[in-house]
């Protein structure tokens, strides 16, 4: 029997067996449904491997694209991931969903085989998610080259593909893991809770969404990566040479521009040269304060005083570790202690930061304030580690 004939899925109802049969005369309108959906779960599964073989004997096997001079191999790995594991996890699930029609035509057991491969084979598509948004990436550049284009345009344009592009393909393993998902939990939907069989759909269903999540977090790690690595090249650590500048391993809590108001100190080794002459000597016009503008990047291991420079770089003043900061909300009354008595009209989202151990000469108050109330707010959530 045909499951899946040039890309119509067969009806559980309209399988010869089925539709001759006495048992389907039995069924309600929502146990035909029941059936139909669970039915679908073989069906879309066939028609999904065909397109897994597909990207891998016509793209990934292909000799264009096994042309080092058209793809090196690094970005050959990086484009195609762990697809060949991809497809045989599929092919495994669908021998058993296959084996669980053929032992009964009701499938009263699909969900137990729907739960097993959940928790023991789906993991391929938790690293194949992970490496999808650097995979997005390497084919949006290797588009760029004239060669490469061609060779895909070329394969593009075969009949197997059916107008699919390699894109097209290459998201489909993330698409089926969801659509698995949407499909147990239809089926769910239409089963009452006293039904022998709701426990099972529900680990079911449980077990596919532990893997959606899993896979979700594992491509948003993996996009948070690409932008810590980014980020970590606009960050000019020339006053730390001795730091561990790669920062992509971090988590960024929160950023943006405030306005230095005053330091009680200096944050000794941590602190630069110019740092702690911008503190020792501000910047003012008479009595009255004038404003620098700097850069806060709060990551979870560590605080970034920046200065941004014109050619869109961040140099790095002042660091302290995360933990060792506290956060202290003010207003414009907590300045009237300073030496400045005039500041300028809208300094009034004031904020602190106490280091605590930053200086020899003891503790060190840092003021700064946010552009805006909201701002402000925005820093204190994310130093009390709730954004």
């Amino acid at each position: 029997m045909n499951i899946v004939d040039n890309d119509n899925m067969t009806l559980w109802s309209h399988i010869p067996e089925i539709a001759n049969s006495e048992f389907l005369r039995t069924l309600s309108s929502n146990q035909l449904k029941l059936q139909e959906t669970k039915f679908e779960v073989i069906t879309t599964e066939t028609s999904y491997i065909k397109y897994l073989c597909i990207l891998i004997s016509h793209f990934y096997g292909s000799d264009l694209l096994n042309n080092k001079e058209i793809l090196c191999k690094e970005d050959r790995e990086v484009l195609f991931s762990n697809i060949v594991e991809v497809r045989n996890c599929s092919q495994r699930f669908l021998s058993d969903l296959k084996g669980c029609w053929y032992d009964d035509i009701s499938l009263q057991d699909l969900d137990e085989v729907i739960y097993k491969h959940a928790e023991e084979t789906f993991g391929a598509y938790i690293s194949y998610c992970y490496n999808q948004v650097h995979q997005l990436n390497i084919l949006n550049k290797l588009m760029e080259s004239d060669a490469f284009a061609n060779a895909i345009n070329e394969l593009e344009s075969y009949p197997v593909c059916g107008r699919k592009t390699l894109q097209c393909f290459l998201i489909m393993p993330m698409q089926r893991v969801t659509r698995i998902r949407l499909l147990v939990d239809a089926i769910l939907a239409r089963l009452s809770r006293d039904n022998q069989k709701y426990q099972g759909w529900k680990l079911a269903s449980d077990a596919l969404n532990r893997v959606v999540q899993q896979c979700n977090e594992a491509a948003e790690h993996a996009a948070q990566q690409l932008k810590m690595r980014s980020l970590c090249k606009k960050l000019d650590f020339r006053y730390f040479k001795h730091m561990d500048t790669d920062c992509s391993e971090h988590s960024l809590i929160h950023h943006g521009e405030v306005y230095f108001i005053h330091s009680s100190n200096h944050l000794g080794d941590l602190s630069s040269s110019y740092y702690r002459k911008m503190i020792k000597q501000p910047s003012t016009f008479g009595r009255k304060l004038v404003k620098q503008s700097l850069h806060l990047f709060l990551f979870t291991e560590m605080l970034l005083i920046t200065k941004k420079k014109g050619d869109g770089l961040f140099m790095v003043l002042a660091y302290c570790p995360t933990n060792e900061v506290e956060f202290c909300p003010g207003d414009q009354y907590s300045l009237q202690e300073l030496p400045y008595k005039i500041f300028p009209e809208d300094w009034r989202n004031v904020f602190h930061l106490f280091p605590q151990k930053s200086c020899e000469n003891g503790v060190t108050e840092m003021i700064f304030s946010a552009p805006s109330e909201y701002e402000k707010e925005l820093w204190f959530e994310a130093f009390s580690g709730n954004l």
